[in-house]
């Protein structure tokens, strides 16, 4: 025997029973008679069960992203169920409304257990959404959870690979990196690593690049110095010889939801460490100096050997000319290859060094170079030209020492002019390299081979210019002198020689000759020495027959009626000159005394008669006939 009696009923008035309170019944039989006394209550049995009571809030799935939600629940149980299994969970949401309107996902109606659900129609990337469930047994539904609510966001994605490259302001590594998808949440930090050299360690550098900062979340660009790159903490270096060494660094993002993954590492193309520049060369003397200027050149650094970062300047120092100076002083601090230093001391030695500066600094001093301020010589005076006062037959050429600015004259170069104008060199007897030469400051030259060697004519001017080298290089020339040893050369011929006819006789005849003068005794300012007379001795065979400084001479011996030549040349200190054309005389004299004429008288006439006396080698032309007066006067 049994009856129903409804839960509701239970709960409700006048019986007012809660959950999980026993339900206690009496029971009594009535017949004809009448109603039996009641039983005992039961002691034991069915207790009150209710709709399930509120549930836990939702809460957000690890699929949650931008454009799904993950949403789940916990199940209940007893005593949370109402103590009646749960037939179905029913789960609401806002679709973004802030709790205003709520819209069925799942569980109203088929009924659904599941406790977990991935929401993702209609869906707004970083919008928040409100979640509710309520669970249902055979008595109805509970209550709504509290509302939960959940961002249809997660974690950002994995950034590109940071981008490295070297701060122009100020030579440090810079890294630069995209913003990845924030999926659906503002990105409010990002953690920046760099690896040491090896790869095998990653460190942080918060002192220049936390970017947790709101000013380098907003830039994604954060420096590092490169001393810090070089410390003993990354170990990372430069050669000068393959450059400097790849550095490589990561990244990842931040939201509300935790960091993403990290980026891929920095590409091999990025930055490399870079350094102060290199040792440089020596600098060097330019070619333009004298003894009052020095020009200093250096070679420019550029690629490896600049540290990979351009020279900002070049900075030259020297000792100003103090020996014994341990600190250098800098003369020019600037973008320039040379730097002139005037009013140096000649022959005083100065040293010079150099070093470049970059971003990162001052590169290490380049060795010294020594320098001692010289130039080439200074023009030369005019030359002394004279006849050899020791050797009359040569031409002396003299010169003062030239201004040697500091470095000793090693050579002479001693140029005569020829008849065309131009000059030429005379290198048997006048060699400018050589040390006597060079030493005496002179040199001197038979006049026979400047005679040669410029082929002008007699009683010209020898001209003559003459320069200085050093190891500088050569001194301007002299100015060509305008006076001094002229050509000279031997005698011209004699352009009259003769026979004195009063003076010859058939045994003797007497040559006589002009002097040689001017030009033609081999120059205006040669002496002549001697004549020399040749004859033909009668034979057509010439010999010497006399060496004088008169202008005659005379030859006995000879045989009258016999026909003898002579000749005449003269001498000077060069030799002789040229011979006279000859001269002939025929040895002869006037007639013999002719005997006494015979007188007759023929008619009226006195016959004078006489014989013809010794002609001596000529022929009479004529005679004369004196006859005396009364007083005896012929």
């Amino acid at each position: 025997m049994y009856c129903l009696v409804g839960m509701h009923d239970l709960r409700a008035a006048p019986f007012s029973l809660t959950y999980d309170t026993l339900v206690r019944a009496k029971v009594l039989a009535r017949n004809e008679r009448g109603w039996s006394a009641a039983s005992d209550a039961n002691t034991v049995g069915a207790k009150v069960q209710v709709e399930p009571l509120a549930m836990g809030a939702t809460m957000r799935g690890i699929l949650t992203g931008p454009t799904q939600i993950d949403v789940y629940w916990d199940s209940i149980t007893t005593p949370q169920d109402g103590g009646s299994p749960v037939l179905s969970y029913h789960l609401q949401y806002d679709n973004g409304t802030a709790a205003t309107t709520w819209y069925d996902v799942v569980g109203l109606a088929p009924d659904s257990l599941a406790t977990s659900i991935l929401v993702s129609s209609q869906l707004v990337s970083g919008t928040v959404y409100g979640f509710r469930v309520r669970a249902r047994n055979i008595f109805g539904w509970g209550p709504y959870s509290l509302v939960t609510s959940i961002k249809a966001a997660r974690e950002p994605g994995t950034p590109l690979a940071p981008v490295t490259s070297i701060d122009a302001a100020t030579g440090a590594l810079a890294i630069d990196w995209t913003a990845p998808d924030a999926r659906g949440d503002t990105i409010t930090a990002y953690l920046v690593e760099i690896a040491d050299k090896a790869g095998t360690t990653w460190h942080t550098e918060n002192a220049t690049c936390d970017a947790t900062q709101a000013a380098l979340v907003a830039a994604r660009r954060c420096t590092v110095p490169m001393t810090v790159l070089t410390s003993a903490k990354y170990g990372y270096a430069y050669s000068y010889a393959t450059g400097g060494d790849l550095v490589q660094v990561r990244v990842k993002a931040a939201n509300f939801f935790g960091f993403g993954v990290l980026s891929p590492v920095s590409d091999a193309s990025g930055a490399r460490i870079r350094a102060v520049p290199g040792q440089m060369a020596a600098p060097t003397e330019d070619a333009s100096c004298t003894d009052v200027t020095l020009t200093m050149n250096w070679v420019a650094l550029s690629g490896l050997s600049a540290g990979s970062s351009s020279v900002i300047a070049y900075s030259l120092y020297w000792d100003a000319g103090v020996a014994e100076a341990v600190t250098f002083t800098e003369l020019t601090d600037a973008l320039v290859t040379s730097f002139t230093v005037n009013a140096v001391e000649g022959g005083k030695t100065y040293r010079f060094k150099v070093r470049a500066r970059n971003i990162y600094g001052y590169g290490e001093y380049s060795p010294v170079t020594v320098v001692i301020p010289d130039d080439k010589p200074g023009k030369t005076a005019i030359a002394t030209v004279a006849v050899s006062a020791t050797t009359p037959t040569e031409v002396e050429v003299s010169w003062p020492l030239p201004n040697d600015h500091s470095s000793v004259i090693q050579s002479y170069e001693i140029l005569f002019m020829l008849a065309n104008g131009d000059f030429a060199k005379e290198l048997t007897r006048c060699d400018g390299t050589d040390a006597t030469v060079v030493s005496a400051r002179k040199c001197s030259v038979p006049m026979a081979t400047l005679r040669t060697l410029t082929a002008r004519p007699r009683d010209s001017l020898i001209r003559v210019k003459v320069r200085a080298f050093n190891a500088k290089g050569s001194g301007a020339f002299s100015e060509v002198n305008t006076a001094g040893a002229t050509i000279e050369t031997e005698p011209t011929n004699l352009s009259v020689v003769s026979i004195d006819v009063p003076s010859t006789s058939n045994t003797a005849t007497k040559v006589v000759w002009t002097a040689l003068t001017g030009s033609a005794r081999g120059g205006w300012d040669v002496a002549i020495t001697n004549y020399e007379v040749y004859w033909d001795q009668a034979s057509g065979t010439w010999a010497s027959l006399a060496n004088t400084t008169a202008l005659e001479t005379v030859k006995t011996g000879l045989v009258g009626g016999t026909v003898y030549q002579f000749k005449v040349r003269a001498y000077n200190k060069y030799g002789e000159g040229l011979f006279t054309d000859a001269v002939s005389v025929n040895t002869s004299q006037a007639p013999d005394q002719p005997a006494a004429p015979t007188l007759e008288v023929v008619g009226a006439h006195v016959k004078i008669s006489w014989v013809r006396p010794f002609r001596n080698h000529r022929e009479v032309t004529a005679y004369q006939i004196l006859l005396a007066t009364a007083a005896g006067v012929f």
